[in-house]
């Protein structure tokens, strides 16, 4: 647990769930207890860190508390990871080349995971490399035109400070127009037909979302 306050409303108790950057709370509503707990007077909001596949909240606390996830719709049965404060993860050992990645990201309710700050970059690297894996595709491309790299979520690589490209990349080669994350924490292009492990990341479907999207790739 990351956090706990007293407030009588849901949405105040999502606002400071948001504010800790956690992505589930038990949240109790005093006003729909049985006559027999309205006397309750513990905290009403806990906050925490991952959502209850990762750590089974509500199996651990009161039923006086109704749970609520960031990320309601059910996990992959496998290679799934929670970041605290960053998201969840789904690392795919299964190679695939960018476009199948990119879309099996997307029907899985996420995107390539975006790799454009030095903690997603590091945090990243640090769970491909818990799985010896080398290299595996991120969401980061060059368009065609005008050439530039795009993120996952939308964003000009040039609109973002931070850059973690490996020595003498990103290499002007044709058709190398892909970036992969590597265990070394740095950034190298890649052709995009070829077939690599993958990390997608998660979008937050429940009942009140950390982080909002706020470009897109249409």
């Amino acid at each position: 647990m990351i956090g706990a306050r007293y407030y009588d409303n849901l949405d105040r108790c999502i606002d400071y769930a948001i504010r800790k950057k956690g992505f589930a709370i038990n949240f109790v509503n005093t006003d729909l207890l049985h006559p027999i707990s309205q006397n309750f007077s513990g905290e009403t909001c806990l906050v925490y860190d991952c959502p209850e596949f990762d750590v089974q909240l509500s199996l651990n606390t009161n039923a006086l508390y109704d749970y609520y996830s960031a990320y309601a719709r059910p996990m992959p049965n496998t290679n799934v990871s929670c970041i605290p404060k960053l998201g969840i993860f789904q690392l795919h050992k299964i190679k695939a080349n960018y476009s199948n990645a990119e879309q099996i990201c997307i029907d899985e309710g996420g995107t390539l995971a975006d790799i454009t700050s030095r903690i997603y970059t590091e945090q990243l690297a640090s769970l491909i490399s818990s799985e010896r894996i080398r290299e595996a595709y991120v969401g980061l491309n060059r368009l065609q035109y005008p050439q530039e790299f795009l993120n996952s979520r939308g964003l000009p690589l040039n609109c973002v400070n931070y850059r973690a490209w490996a020595p003498g990349e990103p290499k002007p080669k044709d058709n190398a127009n892909c970036v992969v994350l590597t265990s070394s924490m740095l950034w190298k292009v890649s052709t995009c037909d070829k077939e690599l492990p993958f990390i997608c990341e998660l979008t937050p479907n429940g009942p009140y979302r950390p982080c909002l999207r706020h470009y897109s790739r249409s």
